[in-house]
């Protein structure tokens, strides 16, 4: 897309090997698809506004299959950034809730400590409340889909991985109770002492209605070989609100992560500003093979309710 030149993406265009973006490439209000090996942008590339959100689905599917390819150092399999990508969707209300009763492995049935407004065919995240790897290795954070939803109660599509804890405990003079009542006078030298331990199962709701991704593909699965997004160097900007990354970053590679600000505030070593303006926000990450949110001599960025 050449300098100058602000083309609006309204259909799927076949699969492109590649995608260099000089100028500017905006998302028509429609659901759309793109599927490229790597996407360099040193103009602009957008999906929706700060002040009008993307309310469609968006999905950009990155694939390179040469893991040697070095688009200008950057590897490849990336969206490089070092112009400006600006990303904002619609990320749920509430993200995060909590278990709010005991719930045995294998069940399909969820209470929540809210009424959380999510949807049939969101992906949420439950925390284990055991050990690591306790029940043989089978207490880990399980990623799940939402069959069905009535308020505070939901139904998953596969059951729990193993035993989940859901209830407040209270501490009282004979000790912690699943009851509240009989509760001890606090002590004025530890004025504000909780006298409720709550350890339930965190649930967070990664579903977004954008998102980049790798292909589950045997890079993938043989290299953890998957998509990462590089804002990189001082004249880069980055916006993004309510973005999803599914299978992100590249295993044992430097610097490929699946969201990297790179040396935004400095160049040649020394400080040139902060990036005021720029953020990361409402967004997740499903499936990382290199860590998640990198900040490398970024200044000033806002970064917040992320997942």
């Amino acid at each position: 897309i050449p300098q100058g030149t602000h083309m609006i993406l309204d259909e799927n265009p076949p699969n492109l090997a590649s995608l260099t973006i000089n100028g500017t490439l905006e998302f028509a209000e429609k659901d759309l698809e793109l599927s490229c090996g790597w996407i360099l942008v040193n103009g602009v590339l957008q999906i929706g506004s700060e002040l009008n959100p993307f309310e469609h689905r968006a999905r950009i599917i990155i694939n390179a299959n040469d893991r040697n390819e070095n688009i200008m150092g950057m590897g490849t399999r990336g969206i490089m950034v070092m112009g400006s990508i600006i990303i904002n969707g619609i990320a749920p209300q509430t993200i995060y809730t909590k278990l709010n009763s005991n719930t045995l492995a294998g069940s399909t049935q969820l209470v929540t400590s809210h009424n959380t407004g999510w949807s049939v065919g969101d992906q949420i995240v439950i925390a284990p409340t055991d050990f690591y790897n306790a029940a043989n290795g089978n207490s880990v954070s399980q990623l799940v889909e939402i069959n069905s939803i009535n308020q505070n109660n939901i139904s998953i599509n596969v059951g729990l991985n193993a035993n989940r804890w859901g209830s407040l405990q209270y501490v009282t003079a004979n000790g912690l109770s699943l009851t509240p009542g009989n509760l001890p006078i606090m002590d004025t030298a530890l004025n504000g002492t909780p006298l409720v331990l709550d350890e339930r199962a965190l649930i967070t709701n990664v579903s977004r209605n954008i998102s980049i991704e790798a292909p589950n593909d045997a890079l993938w699965q043989q290299f953890g070989f998957g998509v990462h997004i590089m804002i990189m160097g001082i004249s880069s900007s980055a916006k993004i609100n309510g973005l999803q990354v599914i299978r992100g970053g590249q295993a044992g590679i430097v610097g490929r992560y699946p969201i990297h600000f790179h040396q935004k505030s400095y160049q040649s070593n020394s400080f040139v500003s902060d990036v005021n303006g720029d953020y990361l926000r409402n967004s997740s990450i499903v499936e990382s093979s290199q860590r998640g949110i990198v900040i490398h001599g970024t200044n000033g960025l806002e970064v917040k309710r992320n997942i």
